[in-house]
């Protein structure tokens, strides 16, 4: 259970740290562009099983749990760095054929990348502190 929590939600939230100074100056640099991916953004990898609204059938447990988490670090993020114009939102993928989605997948790793991005262009400040669905763009109750 710790090893996904801090995969999921320690190793994330420690990068946004550390990236924070870095984001503010890059959005300071970048006033010209309106808030988003375009001027400066932490994007982070969620998964539709961590709605806990969206839950109807109890199972993997420590991956929703380590996931909501991180869905947690997102919205905190996002109310932190709001005054200084930087994006913090969370992305669904999709069930993508890796390794770790399996050769049952529905999702090609190409088509779920050209999906997420065509969400994340069009992602502005009030959209932040929010999980997005890669492939059509919904709002993911948490």
């Amino acid at each position: 259970m710790m090893d996904s929590y801090q995969i999921n939600a320690v190793g994330p939230t420690l990068i946004a740290q550390q990236f924070a100074s870095i984001l503010k100056r890059t959005a300071a640099a970048n006033q010209h562009l309106p808030v988003g991916c375009s001027r400066a953004a932490i994007i982070n990898i969620s998964s539709i099983f961590s709605s806990i609204s969206e839950t109807t059938r109890p199972f993997c447990l420590t991956y929703r749990a380590s996931k909501a988490a991180l869905n947690m670090v997102t919205k905190c993020a996002a109310l932190q760095l709001a005054e200084d114009n930087v994006l913090v939102a969370g992305i669904h993928p999709g069930w993508v054929k890796t390794k770790m989605g399996g050769p049952n997948a529905k999702i090609q790793v190409e088509d779920s990348v050209s999906d997420v991005f065509k969400v994340l262009v069009n992602l502005g400040a009030d959209g932040a502190g929010k999980l997005y669905h890669g492939g059509d763009g919904s709002v993911i109750p948490f």
